[in-house]
């Protein structure tokens, strides 16, 4: 209804009447009347809005300034992460006590506890701002929000902040920012961006965006009615920062081109996840970058492929047991064994089942450990409703506001109707696999030669797996479809009951058939090829098969057609949201009208329109399931196939870049969201567990050809006795491998008792916009600084009175603050432009080309040489030349440069005088690339003495590349070291005047540039708060 309304107070300022139900119009006029109403609430709301236009469409870059996201996390209870120095950790730092015992008083805990007055806690917080530590915000103390514990944890907080201390506990504690309370704020984990520091990672900034937006739209109905061409997040939201999509393909799909120390880890709990630790060369096939993962796309992306990583790495176990079992087929000549019991299969089995118990508690203890460490805990028990969600508004019998309920009977009755389509459906899939099978059978009759044929039976196997395929792919459609009309309030909710609809029909479709041959073929069609073991076998290769192909022609058409699609463009494309006119041709007077009312802003840059002919990323659900479906192949059927392991982990290894270059280069950038845990699918694949505990134990003692001389009542009660004992035994590996574990419950409670004390007494508000300081005439725009630390006019303006000499100075201020902002767009704007060509690599402090080719490069020149008419009056006479040698400091650095030819590193051959004094005017160089800066130049003088070896430096000095980090040039006199007799090195008079430039990045003086307008700007945002804390 609101929306309605507001089309219709458009449409009245547009025609100048009301609308009447009789009235007609073009789409065209239609869609012009929605955009506009779009557009207008939009910036209602207080969000910053960019238009470019285009022949076809008008794009919207939709940006929210800091103070709306605040609130909108508040709103959302979205949570951030503290800071490390708020709780460093309770081993290594609170337990630290002065007498190293263990039952002495910490000295932390002591600091921490001491209470401070209010004098004694401005006199340090005084301090802390002189000697820059922290900002203009967190000097003031207001008794009326703070009581003496309040501000004295504040204090001692502030001060561990400002020591640096170090930080050890790697799961950090997570609540929601209130509005509202600014004394707080210093308690949140701050992040660089090219607009300052701020509290919101990208993931952040675009989930909060995208969740006010909402707010005012329902976004499906909007697309649905081609309103909205498109609704998406940016891969050039990202550009200029740290984490863009350029470093973060580099570290996640070439993993080989990085330092041990980047590229991630095999799991998310392991150290090398952490920043500055560094991987084992023979994990770094198995790492990702997970933070970085998490950081750029959000908790639900990066919680699959922690899963698919996980599941990667515990295929080593049944790949190397496939291969074991590989061997002992191989040495035993065959896989069946018609005598004798075939007891290497029967550890193989035990084997597997262990190792699919092992697997499923483990990935359980790692989905609680990812949830605590990415802040996700209780995620579900919070989750906002999806904008999908339809119901009837009622008032909540918990916080009396209205809200959106569905009756749950009119659910259960929709729920109903589904699962009937879907057993109609099953039954329908198993009858068409049955009927190939029967063709089979018929066929024998219809062409006798064919009877016992490996190629008929694989024929018809293939035939089978890809009716397989084909049925669940269009099956997925039809759930997707049900699942829509049950209405479910939240995705998690979504999620799992379409993924109960999946495993019911898939279990059918996909394992029916492997079933059916095992243990039925040959009772109703005796058409096994020598034996329905070699059938099943057949069966599970042809699957195998028609997998992996399905899969490689998938990749290889999405890269081909996304290839196309983006050649075939004109690099422009859609934003945020992209506003579509393209169904109906408007008259010339139409566009230009709208272009008009509508396009504030062509911009120049379209780095962003590149991404519009991307195929759209839908969701985990379709990757999660390969997953889930490949766990089930090798729990139920690796006992019959062993190399579905090592195919299994040999595709994973290669799905895992493939969908990492995908996701980052052919997609388009999938919306943030969070997620606790893989749902339903962790559930089911424990229920898979029991089921391949009674599939095992029945092809062992029901299919196998070594069982068959025993009587089918024998093998029954060995069946039901082995399977038995099989559930007793993982049921132990459960009961001694918990869920949770106890770490995880421990550092819980700790972060949960971390919040209370620091956030403790504090109420959520939810602040309009106007309470904000969001107002109409003081809306953000699109280049306004976006800071925690920034300070409004009105925010000055509000919080005291204001004398007219404070006003002038306020006044004053803000015009010096403009200029700064405008000075600060123009750096970026030239930051911008250099990225282009250059990624500044900040562990080697160095930048690289787009293909990772550093950028260092030292060019020197030798003034002349003085002072050695002492020491080296000996060699007088004697000719020299002088080598350069480029050497790294970095502990466990490789070189920085290769060892390059003599004739480039040594110079010209001289002869030293006996005064000492030598005049050389050479050039080196350039010597390139070198890879770091964290590194050494050495000059040797090396003489060509019949005595000494020919290469035996006689005189050395080094200078630092750090030295040189403001790549100008630098007129250097170095005082020698001579060699003595014994082959160590003593100081001299000897000097060398030298001239080095170092150049190794253009990012780095436009970025210093930049943290100079920004020191400046804080400068002018502190004196405008001395006088809003009355300090004037």
């Amino acid at each position: 209804m609101e929306a309605v309304t507001e089309l219709s107070r458009i449409w009245e300022r547009r025609t100048g009447a009301s609308p009447s139900p009789k009235d007609r119009i073009r789409q065209f006029a239609w869609k012009s009347v929605a955009r506009e109403a779009i557009v207008e609430k939009l910036a209602q709301k207080g969000l910053q809005l960019k238009l470019t236009s285009t022949k076809k469409n008008i794009y919207c870059r939709v940006r929210a300034p800091i103070k709306l996201l605040e609130n909108q996390c508040d709103i959302d209870n979205y949570p951030l992460q503290l800071r490390g120095e708020i709780d460093p950790g309770a081993e290594e730092f609170w337990n630290r006590t002065t007498d190293g015992s263990s039952s002495g008083r910490s000295v932390e805990i002591e600091e921490a506890e001491r209470l401070l007055s209010l004098d004694e806690a401005r006199i340090i917080l005084e301090k802390l701002y002189r000697a820059g530590k922290i900002s203009a915000a967190d000097i003031n103390i207001n008794p009326d929000d703070e009581n003496q514990d309040s501000w004295s944890q504040r204090v001692h907080a502030l001060e561990r902040i400002a020591d640096h201390v170090p930080v050890y506990n790697k799961y950090p504690a997570y609540t929601s920012i209130l509005s509202g309370k600014p004394h707080l704020r210093y308690i949140f984990q701050t992040y660089p961006s090219v607009r300052g520091m701020t509290l919101f990672k990208s993931k952040d900034r675009l989930a909060l965006t995208k969740s006010i937006i909402e707010t005012c739209f329902d976004l499906d109905i909007l697309e649905q009615y081609k309103v909205l061409e498109a609704f998406m997040a940016l891969h050039d939201a990202n550009r200029g920062e740290r984490l863009t999509v350029d470093s973060l393909a580099k570290k996640w799909t070439t993993f080989w081109t990085v330092d041990a120390n980047e590229v991630g880890a095999p799991f998310v709990t392991h150290p090398a996840c952490d920043d500055g630790e560094e991987l084992a060369w023979y994990w770094r096939p198995f790492a990702q970058p997970f933070a970085d993962i998490r950081d750029y796309f959000g908790e639900k992306v990066a919680l699959y492929y922690a899963w698919m990583g996980h599941f990667t790495m515990f295929l080593l176990i049944p790949a190397l047991l496939a291969i074991l079992m590989e061997v002992y087929y191989t040495v035993r000549g065959s896989q069946v064994m018609d005598d004798g019991l075939d007891w290497g299969t029967y550890v193989y089995a035990i084997g597997i089942v262990t190792w699919a118990a092992v697997y499923v508690q483990c990935w359980k203890r790692e989905c609680y450990a990812i949830a605590l460490k990415w802040g996700t805990r209780g995620f579900e028990s919070e989750e906002k409703p999806r904008p999908q969600f339809v119901g009837e508004p009622q008032r909540s019998f918990v916080t009396n506001e209205p809200e959106l309920v569905y009756p749950e009977s009119r659910r259960m009755v929709v729920a109903l109707g589904s699962w009937g389509i879907i057993a109609l459906l099953t039954i329908a899939s198993f009858l068409l696999v049955f009927g190939i099978f029967y063709l089979e059978y018929l066929s024998y009759f219809l062409f006798p030669n064919w009877k016992y044929s490996f190629l008929t039976t694989f024929v018809f196997a293939l035939l089978i797996a890809v009716t397989i395929q084909v049925n669940s792919f269009g099956y997925f459609f039809v759930a997707r479809w049900l699942n829509d009309q049950e209405n479910y309030r939240t995705e998690t909710d979504y999620e799992d009951n379409l993924v109960a609809k999946l495993i019911v029909f898939e279990v059918i479709n996909s394992f029916g058939a492997a079933a059916f041959v095992a243990y039925a073929k040959e009772w109703v069609f005796d058409t096994c090829f020598e034996n329905c073991f070699v059938d099943l076998r057949t069966l599970l290769y042809a699957i195998l098969i028609v997998r992996v192909t399905r899969s490689t022609s998938i990749m290889i058409y999405t890269s081909l057609e996304t290839y196309w699609r983006q050649s075939s463009m004109t690099a422009q494309s859609l934003a945020m949201g992209g506003l579509n006119h393209h169904q109906q041709q408007p008259t010339a007077a139409d566009r230009d009208e709208e272009i008009q009312s509508l396009v504030v802003d062509h911009d120049d840059d379209a780095y962003f329109l590149t991404e519009v002919k991307r195929h759209q990323y839908t969701s985990t659900f379709v990757d999660s399931s390969d997953v889930f479906f490949q766990f089930a192949y090798i729990n139920l059927f690796s006992i019959i196939v062993p190399v579905l392991s090592v195919a299994s982990l040999i595709e994973n290894l290669v799905k895992i870049r493939v969908d990492a270059y995908k996701l980052c280069y052919l997609q388009r950038r999938p919306h943030a969201e969070q997620a606790e845990d893989t749902g339903f699918w962790a559930e089911t694949m424990e229920l898979m567990v029991y089921v391949g505990i009674y599939m095992n134990a029945a092809l062992v003692t029901m299919s196998f050809p070594d069982v068959q001389a025993y009587s089918l009542a024998y093998r029954t009660v060995v069946f039901l006795a082995v399977s038995q004992l099989l559930v007793v035994y993982v049921m132990f590996i459960q009961y001694w491998i918990p869920s949770e574990p106890d770490y995880v419950r421990t550092i819980a409670a700790r972060n949960e008792f971390i919040v209370n004390k620091f956030v403790r007494g504090f109420e959520d508000k939810n602040a309009s916009a106007e309470e904000l300081g969001i107002f109409t005439d003081q809306r953000g725009h699109i280049e306004d600084k976006v800071d925690v630390e920034s300070l409004g006019l009105y925010d000055v303006r509000k919080t005291k009175d204001t004398s007219e000499a404070e006003y002038e100075e306020i006044e004053a201020l803000d015009i010096r603050r403009r200029e700064l902002m405008q000075e600060l767009k123009i750096y970026r704007d030239r930051l911008q432009e250099v990225y282009k060509t250059e990624i500044f690599n900040d562990a080697t402090g160095v930048g690289e080309t787009k293909h990772g080719l550093p950028l260092g490069r030292l060019s020197i020149k030798l003034v002349k040489i003085e002072g050695f008419e002492t020491e080296i009056i000996k060699r007088s006479q004697f000719p020299f030349r002088i080598r350069v040698e480029i050497r790294g400091t970095r502990v466990g650095a490789t070189a920085p440069i290769q060892k390059l030819p003599t004739s480039l590193t040594d110079s010209a051959v001289y002869v030293m005088p006996e005064e000492g004094h030598v005049e050389l005017n050479q050039s080196m160089g350039p010597f390139a690339p070198i890879k770091t800066i964290d590194a050494e130049v050495l000059f040797h003088v090396l003489f060509h003495d019949k005595e000494r070896p020919n290469d035996a430096p006689q005189a050395t000095v080094s200078i630092r590349l750090k030295d040189l980090e403001n790549q100008k040039q630098h007129d250097k006199i170095l005082k020698w070291k001579i060699r003595d007799a014994k082959a160590a090195l003593q100081p001299s008079q000897g000097t060398l005047y030298v001239n080095l430039t170092f150049q190794y990045s253009k990012v780095v003086p436009i970025r210093n540039e930049i943290y100079r307008v920004q020191d400046q700007i804080k400068m002018v945002e502190a004196a405008l708060a001395k006088i809003r804390s009355g300090k004037f």
